[in-house]
């Protein structure tokens, strides 16, 4: 959240959230400060823990409060939450659509962070394919829910941001080429928003490296593709065909890429879709060691300088689909 959307109440940092995603009967790990008048101090209305009823719900509606807040401090828990409800959450009709692309944006990210951290901890893969899923249906099934994530994108590359990015791109793209069936998109889905979890296993000294890699740093990040591959086998998540996307979504169509240096038609659909998506995010996003570049710089450098390693009908496509949102 923007610092200018931080209130202070004795002492303790405030963060504004839409009451409209607490839900009955659900335990948040946060406490709720509300504010009844503009200017107001605000004030606990809900300590932690225990459980959400209907009528403190109701209690907010009727007195028309000016404001629902969680401290900054508990701001990953309440994005978690957000996260467990995403289902009821996206279906809020009384959030605005553009609202809840902020949320799911929001919750995907923090919970990709969680991953990156810590892959193997209980309970966050099943979480990340829950959230994919979710996400995939929204991109779906609300026509301006993916020109809406894209307004509310961050830009600055992050590991956890950049799988958020890839997976928009990608499952818009794939929608558009070659996935037609709902339950493929979420199979899909999820193994783009786990594209890079090898990442977790390549050390953050090369991953937040300020500046081009050096020969041993390159050979190290060259495995997270492998690495990725095998902590979803062990964990025994996503189907065959999202597995190679996490292990060959850096492979090239005219050969060349790695793990394994496949060309050609031993690359799929899926994984070829997951690989522009993935350049594309790389190039307009910025590092500690270059700035982004606009759309239509990258889009004309893919075009000029990588066709032989790319799709040129899912490409097509893509440029397209960008074309079309400006």
């Amino acid at each position: 959240m923007p610092e200018s959307s931080l209130e202070t109440q004795g002492g303790v940092k405030l963060v504004p959230i839409p009451p409209e995603i607490l839900q009955v009967a659900t335990v948040a790990d946060f406490d709720l400060y509300v504010r009844f008048q503009p200017g107001a101090e605000a004030i606990l209305f809900r300590e932690k823990h225990i459980p959400i009823n209907a009528d403190e719900l109701g209690k907010l509606k009727e007195n028309h409060v000016h404001g629902v807040f969680v401290s900054a401090a508990d701001e990953s828990r309440y994005l978690a939450y957000v996260a467990d409800n995403l289902r009821e959450v996206l279906n809020t009709e009384a959030l605005p659509l553009e609202q809840r692309s902020t949320l799911l944006y929001q919750c995907a990210t923090n919970l990709m962070h969680s991953v990156m951290s810590e892959p193997r901890a209980k309970g966050l893969l099943e979480k990340s394919i829950t959230v994919a899923n979710e996400a995939a249906d929204f991109i779906a099934n609300k026509g301006a829910a993916f020109e809406h994530l894209l307004k509310v994108a961050s830009f600055d590359y992050y590991t956890y941001t950049h799988s958020m990015n890839v997976f928009m791109f990608s499952v818009a793209l794939a929608q558009r080429t070659c996935i037609d069936d709902q339950d493929e998109l979420r199979a899909f889905g999820q193994a783009v928003l786990l594209h890079d979890i090898g990442k977790s296993m390549v050390g953050e000294d090369v991953v937040n490296w300020r500046g081009p890699l050096d020969d041993e740093q390159w050979r190290r990040m060259k495995m997270h593709p492998a690495h990725g591959f095998d902590i979803l086998v062990e964990e025994g998540f996503l189907c065959e065909r999202g597995l190679k996307v996490v292990r060959h979504h850096h492979e090239k169509l005219g050969g060349g890429g790695y793990p394994d240096n496949l060309k050609g038609d031993q690359i799929g659909p899926w994984v070829r879709v997951a690989t522009i998506c993935d350049i594309f995010d790389a190039l307009t996003t910025k590092r500690s060691y270059k700035d982004a570049m606009e759309t239509f710089p990258a889009l004309t450098m893919m075009r000029d300088k990588m066709m032989a390693d790319l799709d040129p009908a899912y490409f097509h496509t893509f440029v397209k689909m960008m074309g079309e949102r400006g």
